[in-house]
């Protein structure tokens, strides 16, 4: 008696929105981590790959800790989350923005490393091993281009 009465309330029309929403957000974070270790990679290189990774997951983590906090300040002190709705829109358009116009990778993609790290993860890390440590210090690989192309 009670299931046609719960079913026709999670399809009134806040409902399907909700869901679409909860969705995009859960793809977003699921995106955020994968995309961060692809840009960093490629921008930045693999030689402090590791230390530049978890110094940014570091602030993402502070970013997670306290923006409720402050977002919390805000309403207390505003009234409203009204007023702070168009700064956190802004900073997510600058933020698109930015990363819009990063221009092309620094280290491209090791041709055929997909295919090895799909038949050997051992091999493929030795070939991006390899890659760290050829790299200068200025983040430049001594030959131009990665040293080892995957075959």
């Amino acid at each position: 008696m009670l299931a046609p009465i719960v079913g026709l309330l999670f399809l009134h029309p806040p409902f399907p929105a909700a869901v679409i929403a909860v969705a995009s957000i859960g793809v977003a974070f699921g995106i955020e981590g994968d995309l961060l270790a692809v840009l960093i990679s490629r921008y930045l290189g693999t030689r402090y790959f590791g230390r530049i990774l978890g110094a940014v997951q570091a602030a993402f983590l502070l970013g997670t800790a306290f923006g409720p906090l402050l977002l919390g300040l805000a309403y207390d002190l505003l009234g409203s989350y009204d007023p702070v709705i168009p700064v956190l829109m802004g900073t997510l358009v600058v933020g698109a923005i930015l990363i819009g116009s990063l221009g092309r990778y620094t280290y491209p993609a090791v041709s055929g490393f997909d295919r090895l790290a799909a038949q050997d993860e051992l091999a493929a890390s030795g070939v991006l091993s390899d890659i760290a440590e050829t790299e200068d210090d200025d983040g430049s690989t001594r030959r131009g281009e990665h040293p080892h192309p995957v075959r």
